[in-house]
């Protein structure tokens, strides 16, 4: 499968955490980003706004915007400067911050899920979630291994 197959799989499978309840790392910074308010104890839905999300706010409407502006302009000079010296893709070093950050939130969740399935003292569940986990984490990494390789 390709990187961003198994990259829209984990942010399914974490959203769908968070709404069942489960406790799965920061996962609640994604519905601040898109602009979805949602009550932590019961997970509801209070407000859906996209102008008055963390996104639009840090782009369009913080006093910083022009520096971020600035540090985004600055990120793709140097994503295509290494891609000169790495002679792999700009686009690729670009996205690179993007697929880390899905990757460590997918670990974080899945710690989450361990504590959890760990907590029940029954072990079988451990091992069912482990058995189901363990190959969708390693083909991610292989993913991005051979996304990173140009051989995707």
């Amino acid at each position: 499968m390709k990187v961003w197959n198994y990259i829209f799989i984990s942010l399914g499978m974490i959203i769908v955490l968070y709404i069942a309840g489960f406790d799965v790392g920061s996962a609640g910074t994604i519905f601040k980003v898109v602009g979805l308010e949602m009550n932590s104890t019961t997970r509801e839905v209070i407000n859906v706004t996209t102008s008055d999300s963390t996104f639009i706010n840090e782009v369009f409407k913080s006093t910083g915007s022009d520096l971020g502006i600035l540090a985004a302009v600055g990120l793709v000079i140097a994503g295509v400067v290494a891609s000169f010296v790495t002679r792999s893709k700009a686009e690729n070093l670009i996205i690179l911050g993007f697929i880390l950050a899905v990757l460590v939130l997918f670990i974080s969740a899945l710690v989450s899920i361990m504590t959890y399935a760990v907590g029940t003292d029954q072990n079988w569940v451990a091992w069912i979630i482990v058995a189901i986990m363990l190959p969708f984490t390693i083909g991610y990494i292989v993913a991005l291994i051979e996304f990173f390789r140009g051989t995707d």
